[in-house]
């Protein structure tokens, strides 16, 4: 990696963590690899690589907490059904 690649990144990666953004060092080197020496990004492209980024993350919290609360319902919705059933033969 040149210098200059080098900086851009350090600058692209300044400015998201100063907008308060996290920052995946990993995706972010990966990206800057795959750019061959003629076509380095310059700070702004690497910055709206890293919105990307951090979009995806959110999706896959997202989707994460989505699953965790279907789950939690899901053993709600179970443990109600085996009490009712249990007061049910109490009952009758």
């Amino acid at each position: 990696m040149s210098h200059a690649a080098s900086v851009t990144k350090q600058l692209a990666f300044r400015r998201a963590q100063l907008k308060g953004y996290k920052v995946y060092r990993k995706e972010f080197v990966k990206r800057i690899a795959k750019t061959t020496p003629g076509d380095r990004p310059t700070p702004e492209t690497d910055y709206d690589h890293l919105l990307i980024i951090r979009n995806r993350v959110r999706k896959a919290q997202f989707k994460k907490d989505l699953i965790t609360l279907i789950k939690v319902f899901g053993i709600l919705i179970a443990f109600l059904l085996i009490i009712g059933s249990a007061f049910k033969q109490s009952v009758g």
